[in-house]
């Protein structure tokens, strides 16, 4: 554009002058320059031409309004020239609104940027040739620093010294565009000395054209305590629990060895006394004189009850320890043991069995007996039952038992309270046996619904 140095008229311009501000040729001809401009009354354009003729030369930036009125932002490059003696401007207005809009925005969200990361939660930082050159303001309150003390300090200094080398070789390899981005766990220093735990995550940048490494780091440390806290009450428990293995294996060990040594005193000592006292009792029988006679039926009551206390006492001394289980297996051991207690009493055992193996784990024949029958036990004393259905199968490589009643049933949590010195003594020993050798024992009963147990053994 031309402009008239006296008048502020334009003497010529472009097409594109008055297109950009939305007029037409004949519509721009008849208006002044303070008709669009914003920011400068037709006073102060004025004095701003002279300005130019004199200096000779200007270069600013305006606001321009266009006939709709949309403001746009302006460049402008006025130089003075003289034609014929008389003073003029020559202006060359560039529209820069779509550059400044993108300016603000670069500058908008430099802005969030910032603020994000200096008052982010998470550590940031970014190190180039091995000093810190950005920190926030998390990142320093981990390590115990103020911001500015960070700044060029070497990033190795940081690291616990048994996490340097490996730190260093996975810079190298990250700076090399070797590494993806990972996060892992990392030892680091305090400014105290003390050490804190991070977990980082780091990309290798290009920072004011230079490679760097931007990263960021949380604060794990709390974490980890919490970690090694339950990990060492883990090892405490699981002490505890193998204590009470232990225990417990002693216990029944000793149950053991008290039913070997009864059944052993029953059979060698007791039994050879009663046989003995057998023999006698025929004896004074066959002696016994015809005058004596009302005696006989006296003696040969007596003898029966001998015989009958020898057989109870083989049945006791063979249910303190089932020998059977050595020579025949456990299948025709419990077979036995409900036969008998089915002459005894009146409750009907129904066994079924399935792939049970003749022999196994002496061990494990021992305790599935000994569960089968202090289950049978309990039955026989509490529940009331008329039918117990006892199944033994092996699935895949455990051996599973199984005993079910339809008696009176109980509550479990009331039963399984030990209170005053007394419990349940005999479900807690079936529970020990069965986990004594890694097995699962669970039982569930309800009052007026009979009790289930179920044993699982590995074999």
């Amino acid at each position: 554009m031309l402009v008239d140095g006296e008048t502020g008229a334009f003497v010529e311009f472009n097409e594109r002058a008055h297109k950009n501000l939305g007029y037409t040729r004949e519509e721009f001809a008849k208006i002044k320059i303070s008709d669009f401009e914003v920011f400068e009354s037709e006073e102060k354009i004025a004095k701003h031409i002279k300005k130019v003729i004199k200096e000779r030369a200007d270069s600013f930036e305006t606001k321009h309004r266009t006939k709709e009125g949309e403001i746009r932002d302006i460049h402008v490059n006025s130089r003075a020239i003289s034609i014929l003696g008389k003073d003029f401007t020559q202006s060359i207005s560039r529209d820069i609104t779509d550059r400044k809009r993108m300016e603000d925005a670069l500058r908008e969200s430099e802005n969030k940027y910032k603020t994000l990361v200096e008052n982010s939660l998470t550590g940031v930082f970014i190190h180039q040739n091995g000093r810190y050159i950005f920190v926030n303001d998390r990142f320093a309150e981990i390590h115990g620093y103020k911001p500015k003390e960070l700044l060029g300090k070497e990033f190795i200094e940081l690291l616990h010294p048994d996490e340097r080398q490996e730190i260093a070789l996975r810079v190298s390899k990250r700076l090399r565009d070797e590494l993806h981005p990972t996060r892992y766990e990392v030892r680091r220093l305090k400014k105290d000395g003390k050490i804190v735990w991070g977990e980082m995550m780091a990309t290798n940048i290009q920072y004011q054209g230079k490679p760097a490494i931007m990263g960021n780091l949380i604060d794990i440390t709390e974490r980890k305590q919490a970690e090694e806290a339950l990990k060492q009450a883990n090892e405490e428990l699981l002490k505890a629990h193998n204590q009470r293995k232990i225990l417990s294996k002693r216990l029944i060990d000793l149950l053991e060895k008290d039913r070997r040594q009864i059944a052993m005193e029953l059979h060698d000592h007791i039994g050879q006394m009663l046989t003995s006292c057998k023999i006698d009792l025929e004896i004074i029988h066959d002696r016994l004189e015809d005058s004596k006679s009302e005696l006989r039926p006296q003696v040969k009551a007596i003898q029966e009850k001998a015989l009958q206390i020898m057989k109870d006492v083989k049945n006791i001394s063979y249910g303190l320890r089932p020998g059977m289980i050595d020579t025949l297996g456990i299948e025709s051991s419990l077979r036995e043991l409900f036969n008998e207690i089915m002459q005894n009493t009146n409750i009907k055992t129904n066994f079924f069995s399935r792939r049970v193996p003749k022999h196994f784990d002496n061990e494990k024949e021992l305790a599935i007996y000994r569960i089968a029958q202090e289950a049978l036990n309990n039955i026989i004393r509490h529940a009331r039952a008329k039918n117990v259905f006892v199944n033994l199968s092996k699935k895949d490589d455990n051996l599973s038992l199984s005993v079910e009643d339809d008696g009176v049933g109980f509550i479990q949590d009331k039963a399984m309270k030990i209170s005053g010195g007394k419990g349940p003594l005999g479900l807690l020993i079936m529970r020990e046996r069965a986990e004594q050798l890694d097995g699962k024992f669970t039982i569930d009963s309800q009052p007026g619904k009979g009790t289930h147990m179920l044993v699982e053994i590995p074999l």
